[in-house]
């Protein structure tokens, strides 16, 4: 039962993906084709906006501490530095209390691989607070401290 629930569930998110897709390419397809979309576009398109937005992923850099002291001095140190992600990604490294601080670009493990302090998910997936932190920002974006259930953030948006 295990299996053919993970095998159904992995079927489901193919399956929204493609429709995600198909929503993301039919206006190029209808513009090539010299189709109105206000005309043309489904009466439905609600569910495909809905589809888009649940495939929908976000990359951010953060930094996990256990104080709201250190997360506002660490906030303060990035905007005079910039926030640049080679900022955060030095922070990161040194102080967060994140797992995801040790990933390197060079790493043999793909789940290490990458910059301190790099998440990629999508909604639903994380803690409520990050998961709103990061995708209500724009890319770009150094989030000002928030608290989690992990303790306290400080978040660059990368994309």
């Amino acid at each position: 039962p295990g299996a053919t629930r993970r095998r159904d569930s992995e079927s489901l998110y193919m399956h929204s993906l493609l429709l995600a897709a198909a929503c993301v390419m039919l206006p190029t397809h209808l513009a090539l084709h010299h189709i109105n979309p206000a005309r043309a576009a489904p009466p439905r398109m609600g569910l495909f906006d809905s589809l888009r937005e649940a495939a929908r992923e976000v990359t951010v850099q953060h930094i996990l501490v256990s104080k709201q002291a250190d997360a506002l001095e660490i906030y303060d140190a990035l905007l005079a530095e910039g926030a640049t992600s080679e900022a955060v990604s030095k922070v990161a490294s040194e102080r967060s209390l994140c797992g995801s601080a040790r990933k390197r670009p060079d790493a043999k493990l793909a789940q290490l691989r990458g910059k301190p302090g790099e998440l990629r998910f999508r909604r639903g997936s994380m803690d409520p607070e990050f998961q709103r932190a990061a995708f209500e920002a724009a890319p770009g974006t150094l989030v000002a401290p928030f608290r989690s259930q992990s303790g306290w953030h400080v978040m660059l948006v990368n994309e």
